[in-house]
């Protein structure tokens, strides 16, 4: 028996949730950790964190959706986007907001 054999849609898709939710979230930790030990800065950092994780998952939706010409297998990129465009718009606003408090402490 498939993992998502004879269950409907919404119920196989929250099975691939947590799995889809721990590789964003390593890919936002490799993204932005990888580069910064390596000496790029922290803006750069997080720009990478963030192109690492969109760039990964359209690719992944433009194969399952066009070359395999498959919907269902692009199941699991939709969920994954669903997690992913919320985490880079956090980890944008976290690096602006972080970088305006910088700011006000270097003029005080």
């Amino acid at each position: 028996m498939n993992l998502g054999e004879g269950l409907d849609n919404s119920t196989a898709a929250f099975i691939v949730l947590i799995p889809a939710s721990l590789l964003v979230l390593l890919a936002i930790l490799t993204g932005f950790f990888v580069p910064y030990t390596l000496g790029v800065s922290k803006r750069e950092s997080a720009t990478i964190a963030v192109e690492t994780c969109l760039k990964n998952v359209l690719l992944s939706l433009f194969l399952a959706s066009t070359v395999l010409n498959d919907m269902e297998a692009s199941y699991a990129s939709v969920m994954v986007m669903t997690i992913m465009i919320p985490m880079a718009a956090l980890i944008m606003l976290a690096y602006n907001l972080s970088n305006k408090r910088g700011l006000k402490q270097q003029v005080s």
